[in-house]
């Protein structure tokens, strides 16, 4: 697979690989010899390793970038240093001034300068205060709910369930019970759940726990798909919010999502837009669009 590989990547369209190679994306400057390292030199000019890991990146599948840069390191590094041979040699033939090239030139500086831009808006937007306002909203969107931590004792019968609960009416330990009898995954657990809430457990076993009392075992079999059950409920609490260290990184994408699109609507609310359909023909009903996504 890797050798068929490295031939496909090999025979690739190399002006493709070229363009991707210069994508303002994915562009790399050495930040100093601290922060990288040279891996080759061409007539004098460095190629850093960062320049080698962005090529795998970009060129790699998702699923073969598992096993790593090195497998592929020789067969990048080549690409690289093919790439630079082709740039000094276009440079040398005047390309830099050719018409083509500049007309893409301009397209890349349309790209950084859209891509900068946004990002400066967005980050200038996403101060303390704004994440301290979309925490709350978040507590607000998910109040407490109830939630038990139980234990069960899982088996196959019926009869074997009524059996514990003739046990645990004796004065049976219910913890060591379950890790002796429970054929469920909890059972070397004691057959401890944890703490959940309603919709996390089937119907059957959902409606039992939330039945009983803090202390309480299921004075009969309750049955479901997987078997039959012995419950005992340990717990009963109100859930609380997760904390902001918790769910901050999360606020945070969403929020700078948020303000991307406001943004975007805000200017084209306040540019003059004239729309064609794809005859070119004028529209004059705005479609119902999303903004494209921030990298775009």
């Amino acid at each position: 697979m890797l050798t068929s590989f490295r031939s496909a990547l090999a025979r690739g369209v190399m002006v493709a690989a070229l363009i991707a190679a210069a994508s303002p994306s994915f562009a790399q400057s050495p930040g100093g010899a601290e922060e990288d390292v040279v891996i080759a030199n061409v007539n004098g000019k460095p190629i850093y390793r960062t320049e080698l890991i962005e090529l795998f990146r970009q060129q790699v599948p998702p699923q073969m970038q598992q096993m790593g840069v090195m497998p592929f390191y020789d067969m990048l590094l080549d690409r690289l240093i093919g790439f630079q041979v082709l740039t000094e040699e276009g440079r040398a033939a005047g390309l830099a001034d050719d018409p083509e090239v500049t007309e893409q030139m301009a397209r890349i500086e349309d790209s950084i300068i859209r891509i900068v831009r946004v990002q400066r808006l967005v980050e200038e937007r996403t101060t303390d205060e704004a994440l301290q306002a979309a925490y709350a909203e978040y507590v607000e969107q998910n109040p407490p709910t109830e939630e038990v931590r139980a234990r069960h004792i899982l088996v196959e019968t019926e009869a074997e369930a009524n059996e514990i609960i003739v046990l645990l009416q004796g004065g049976g330990d219910f913890e060591g019970l379950a890790k002796e009898r429970s054929t469920g995954p909890s059972g070397p657990e004691g057959g401890d759940l944890g703490y959940f809430g309603r919709g996390q457990m089937v119907a059957e076993f959902q409606d039992a726990a939330f039945a009983m009392e803090a202390g309480q075992f299921s004075d009969a079999p309750v049955k479901t798909q997987f078997g039959w059950h012995v419950i005992k409920v340990e717990d009963k609490r109100m859930s609380e919010p997760e904390p902001l260290e918790t769910v901050q990184d999360q606020l945070t994408e969403q929020l700078r999502s948020q303000i991307f699109q406001e943004i975007i609507a805000d200017r084209v609310a306040s540019a003059e837009v004239e729309r064609f359909d794809i005859q070119g023909n004028p529209v004059t009903e705005e479609p119902a669009t999303e903004a494209p996504a921030a990298n775009q």
